[in-house]
Formats: C-alpha cells, structure tokens, sequence
C-alpha cells in the first residue's frame, strides 16, 4: 500500500477516536515513506492526540534530523523540551 493511503486511515481513525489504530497506521505510513515530512507530522500529531509526549519528542528530533530547516518543529520541540 501507498503511505499516504496509511496517513489518510490513520486521519480517519483519529476522528472516531481509535487513537491507538492511528498511530499504528502513522506509524506504517512512515515505514513506507520516511522522507516524507507530511506523513511524519502525521505521526507526531497522532501522538500529540494520544498524549505519549515523551515518544512526541523523539519523533519531533529524529523529523528534524531529516527536515533540519523546518523552524516550527524546532520551535515545537524546543518548547516540549522545557
């Protein structure tokens, strides 16, 4: 399957509250296009919903390691950070 069909589910998902089955398919979406920035603040939004801030983190700094000029990321982790 294409990661942006698993990025579209896990939306859909996250509306009918399946907060965990989001995450999984985020997460699958990445495994199939990791460069991909969308589908990996995909994941970092689910987890936000899901309020697993710690993994928030560590996705925020392995996406910035990726997208080293996206400034509100880096904003957003410097404040998860305090």
């Amino acid at each position: 399957m294409q990661p942006l069909v698993y990025a579209d589910l896990s939306a859909s998902q996250e509306q009918i509250g399946k907060h965990a089955e989001a995450i999984l398919s985020a997460r699958k979406a990445v495994a199939l296009g990791p460069f991909n920035a969308g589908i990996r603040k995909t994941l970092i939004y689910q987890l936000v919903q899901d309020k697993q801030y710690d993994q928030v983190k560590a996705e925020m700094e392995r996406y910035l390691e990726l997208f080293p000029e996206d400034d509100h990321i880096g904003e957003m982790l410097a404040i998860a950070k305090q």
